[in-house]
């Protein structure tokens, strides 16, 4: 959710997939992973072909012809289900998939996770503002667009100003092995392609890449009790994000988003209200997506204000973030990998 731009699927049968909860042990205080150490993990037994759910997603089968460049996504079986994503992503801003990984995948997934030394777990409490930045950019344009207004102005820089917690555990993407279920999926021709038959304009000559950063590529989260993140902006235009565990109480995606045909984002007048508990209950802008354990969410979160809310269980709350660009070998910035890694 990191601040990258993502996207989540959720896939609620495969929640039942397993007896009782993930149970990772209390969190370290820091890590002492500092460098790259990559774990045995993965089961290379698994065929490519069992990393995406084919019968419910059919997307890459050969010998059919291309959407937007992407070979295999555009016959009729398959037109249905991407375009009502495409659609529900212009107009609510995310795109949920339920049951994305097969059962077998999900399953050595998790246990990967468990299989990571706690001293490779980055503790990252911060404390940032919603435009995760150590100053307020004069370049970053209302998130109405062209609205420029005085009292606009003034609501931004009240915004940007306001301080917000978080606090989660980490581990980096250079912690997996290549073999690893994590980066075999994030690698895979499926989960690029439907990103980017989802994100790029198809008039416009853009390209998807995944990210060039070693440990930001793609990565894990882990939100033990009390833990949060703050409302934000990310800096990147989107995220995926795979819900792998959900905490018994709290740890919810809640997200700021105007319900007005196409949808928008709200004002940082109306934000103001969000961050300042003023909003009254008829004109609330705040959605919350309903996960569940498998689901791939794709969200837009350079447009819209998110968090995640704090935990109030002992079971955590665990998803799995991959990072796409629209330019090659792209790496985090400074502030976020201190931030965030601890790098």
């Amino acid at each position: 959710m990191t601040f990258f731009p993502f996207f989540v699927l959720y896939i609620g049968k495969i929640s039942l997939a397993f007896q009782g909860s993930f149970n990772l042990r209390k969190p370290l205080s820091f890590c002492t992973c500092f460098a790259k150490q990559s774990f045995d993990t993965g089961d290379a037994s698994l065929p490519n072909e069992g990393l995406w759910n084919q019968k419910k997603y059919p997307i890459g089968n050969p010998n059919t012809r291309s959407i937007n460049g992407i070979e295999g996504s555009s016959v009729e079986d398959q037109n249905e289900w991407l375009d009502k994503a495409r659609e529900a992503f212009r107009s609510k801003n995310f795109v949920h998939l339920p049951d994305i990984l097969p059962k077998a995948a999900f399953d050595l997934l998790l246990d990967e996770i468990n299989s990571i030394p706690q001293s490779c777990h980055y503790r990252s409490p911060s404390v940032h503002n919603i435009l995760l930045a150590d100053d307020i950019d004069p370049e970053h344009r209302s998130v109405e667009g062209d609205n420029t207004s005085e009292a606009e102005k003034r609501a931004k820089e009240i915004v940007t100003r306001l301080k917000q917690e978080s606090r989660k555990s980490l581990i980096a993407y250079d912690q997996f092995g290549e073999k690893s279920i994590l980066c075999r999926f994030y690698n895979s021709e499926e989960l690029i392609r439907f990103v980017s038959f989802l994100v790029l304009d198809r008039k416009a000559d853009e390209k998807i890449f995944r990210s060039g950063d070693e440990i930001g590529g793609a990565y894990v989260n882990i939100f033990h009790e009390a833990d949060s993140l703050g409302w934000h902006f990310d800096r990147s235009r989107f995220f995926v994000n795979l819900i792998l565990q959900n905490p018994a109480g709290g740890g919810e995606f809640e997200y700021t988003w105007k319900e007005n045909g196409c949808g928008s984002s709200p004002t940082f007048a109306e934000l103001e209200k969000v961050l300042t508990d003023k909003e009254s209950e008829n004109e609330s802008f705040v959605r919350k997506v309903p996960m569940k354990p498998g689901s791939l969410i794709i969200f837009c979160g350079s447009k819209a204000m998110h968090r995640v809310t704090p935990v109030t269980s002992n079971t955590p709350r665990i998803n799995a973030i991959f990072t796409f660009e629209f330019e090659p070998d792209v790496v985090l910035n400074d502030y976020t990998r201190e931030t965030f890694f601890g790098r």
